[in-house]
């Protein structure tokens, strides 16, 4: 079904609705993105850099240990000893509590293979850093004994094993973390050429929908107009074609209608004034059958002129051919205004001047009958062939009148 068929208001709507919904899936789409990038982020910070900021934590108490028994050896008295024994011990439980809290966040095979090394490690490192701590108390910094350097070079090696699982946790977190960022800048600009392309793509769809919608409403809005005034400038030949069944569509059906309703009045008018001009014949009407409007007015109108111009024609037929017949009874009786009005003041005026010269010729005929031949017509107001027949008459009567004078003397 083609945009021609449906209706303008479904058209706009429709529209409408599908920029919206374009909207809505680039808005659906963007927020699912943002989801991930969220997620990424939250697994570099929870995962990466926080579990890296526990590994850091336990090589720097892993130092404080060091420094702590090592103070506790070279301190004077016992009471001192004891305080940085105590801390060294704290230190250790810190080293434990971090690899714990920081374990949780190895989510990767190498970095819990990593974890559970570093953690047997941490155990002997543990036994060994006790037991170096419970000798500190008896030892003199300036004459170590044998057993006492023997378990400080144990103590010293599992602490550099564990600083150096320690260095290699925290690179292998470091390694993650930009693993993690590059996976979340690829996200972004991944998603950002999407998010971009389907606007760019929206707008596209928006404006092809707008063209559409526009080209489907004023094309044949732009034919309804030109139509309009080719039948305004009298024209009403133009052909109108009509496709579909939108508003636009009726609009140029009903024009057509008009057209050809008019085309039908034109037509009927020209047979009218033909059948009058050309035949004489003025019985010719307009069907009013199925008019409406000004349609109906004007047929109306114009079988009333036909009406009146064959009446008055036919009465003044009437009229005429009863004065050619000798009969100067018929006259027009019936109103008419206007030029009807004055052609039937003239016939009927003639027939009054006609009947007038007859009466006067019948009185003359009739004097002379009775033999008095010095009866005249009266020549006052008469004129044309009136004056003309009233002057023969009279010179006739003059010549009779002289003739049977001169007869008698």
């Amino acid at each position: 079904m083609g945009l021609s068929n449906i209706k303008v208001g479904t058209k706009l709507i429709s529209g409408f609705l599908l920029v919206c919904l374009v909207g809505i899936v680039i808005g659906i789409m963007a927020i699912v993105d943002l989801k991930k990038l969220d997620d990424e982020a939250e697994k570099l910070y929870a995962k990466d850099l926080l579990g890296l900021s526990f590994v850091k934590e336990a090589n720097i108490d892993l130092i404080y240990v060091s420094r702590d028994w090592r103070n506790a050896l070279i301190s004077p008295d016992q009471e001192k000893k004891q305080k940085y024994i105590r801390l060294a011990r704290e230190y250790m439980a810190k080293v434990r509590d971090n690899l714990n809290k920081g374990g949780a966040l190895f989510y990767t095979e190498k970095g819990r293979k990593l974890l559970s090394d570093l953690n047997a490690r941490l155990d002997e490192w543990n036994a060994s850093t006790e037991k170096l701590l419970a000798m500190v108390p008896k030892e003199d910094p300036s004459a170590l004994s044998e057993e006492f350097r023997s378990v400080h070079k144990t103590q010293s090696d599992q602490n550099d094993a564990v600083d150096n699982m320690l260095t290699e946790l925290t690179r292998f977190k470091e390694e993650n973390a930009a693993k993690s960022s590059q996976a979340t800048t690829e996200l972004y600009e991944r998603n950002r050429i999407i998010i971009i392309s389907l606007i760019v793509g929206g707008l596209i769809f928006g404006v092809t929908v707008g063209i559409l919608l526009t080209r489907s409403l004023t094309r044949p809005l732009s034919r309804a107009v030109e139509v309009a005034n080719t039948i305004a400038h009298g024209d009403l030949s133009s052909k109108i074609d009509v496709s579909g069944t939108d508003e636009t569509a009726q609009l140029l059906i009903a024009m057509q209608k008009m057209q050809q309703s008019l085309q039908g009045i034109v037509s009927e008018i020209r047979e009218i004034v033909e059948a009058a001009a050309i035949r004489g014949d003025f019985g010719v009407k307009m069907n009013l059958s199925g008019k409406e409007g000004y349609m109906k007015d004007l047929s109306e109108l114009l079988n009333r002129l036909s009406d009146v111009t064959d009446t008055g024609l036919r009465d003044v037929t009437r009229v005429a051919q009863a004065l050619a017949a000798g009969d100067l009874s018929r006259k027009i009786d019936k109103d008419y205004p206007g030029v009807f009005g004055q052609t039937k003041d003239g016939v009927n005026g003639t027939v009054d001047a006609i009947r007038g010269i007859v009466d006067d010729i019948q009185f003359v005929a009739l004097s002379a009958g009775q033999g008095d031949f010095s009866v005249r017509m009266d020549m006052q107001n008469r004129q044309g062939y009136t004056k003309t027949l009233a002057e023969l008459l009279n010179q006739l009567s003059d010549v009779t009148e002289e003739g049977l004078k001169d007869v008698m003397r």
